[in-house]
């Protein structure tokens, strides 16, 4: 069995070690909860302006479906702003298509309500892909998109959204294999295409303390080990002044 002969020095690392799997804890509890289009809510392309947006018949576009916690379960939102499809590119993957461009956002914005209060934000899509005119996905990389996050409740999982990091969102669509459409098609002047869609919301959690007291104590530990190593050299230097001396011209 290890035994640890200086007690500064293991108290340090006990605490560096503790303190480490704490963070490893903390960042794991990533928020997440999925989402589903309300009934009389859709994405809806305007091939005549190359835009797509998110009109609604219900107060809120859409209503959190699954969570880990139940206190975002239920809850509901919407999703706003005009957003422009850039130029498409193509790529055939076995016989299929998949269509790719880049999204630009105008006044896009991302908002969900826990009855009294909304958690809001700024939304930029990034890019749009659609495989084989079936089923079509907004930034489906997992990027980043959501900015400006501010909510003023009390809602446990809205403010850990609000105060973590990489809040995300991605959205999926698909169309029936009667209504399939490319995205060259879906932004075709004339057309006016909408379905259904679903969604998931992410963010990491903030860094905790625990990551500065772990900076701390691994200070500690360096300067615990460092105080330990002078003292056995200056235990040796009295004992064998010689070897004192070519200690210290070494540290020179």
């Amino acid at each position: 069995m290890f035994t640890c002969k200086r007690k500064s020095v293991c108290w340090v690392a006990t605490l560096s070690v503790v303190l480490l799997a704490g963070v490893g804890s903390a960042r794991a509890d990533t928020v997440s909860c999925d989402f589903a289009s309300e009934a009389g809510s859709s994405i809806e392309f305007n091939g005549t302006n190359r835009t797509f947006e998110f009109p609604t018949t219900s107060p809120y576009d859409f209503v959190i479906t699954t969570a880990a916690s139940p206190t975002l379960g239920g809850l509901q939102g919407n999703i706003g702003g005009t957003f422009t499809v850039g130029t498409i590119t193509t790529t055939l993957l076995g016989g299929m298509e998949l269509d790719q461009a880049s999204v630009a956002s105008a006044g896009g914005t991302f908002s969900v309500y826990d009855g009294s209060n909304a958690l809001t934000a700024n939304l930029d899509w990034n890019n749009i892909d659609v495989f084989n005119g079936l089923i079509g996905g907004l930034n489906v990389e997992g990027a980043a998109n959501l900015s400006n996050v501010t909510y003023s409740g009390s809602n446990s999982d809205l403010l850990g959204i609000r105060n973590g990091t990489d809040q995300t969102v991605v959205l999926t669509f698909q169309f029936s294999p009667v209504t399939e459409r490319t995205l060259a098609e879906l932004m075709t002047p004339g057309q006016v295409n909408s379905t259904s869609y679903s969604g998931s919301l992410s963010s990491v959690p903030e860094p905790s303390s625990c990551m500065l007291l772990v900076t701390a104590s691994l200070g500690l530990l360096t300067y615990a080990r460092r105080r330990r190593r002078r003292t056995a050299q200056r235990i040796q230097s009295n004992r064998n002044p010689r070897c004192g001396q070519r200690t210290a011209e070494r540290e020179q």
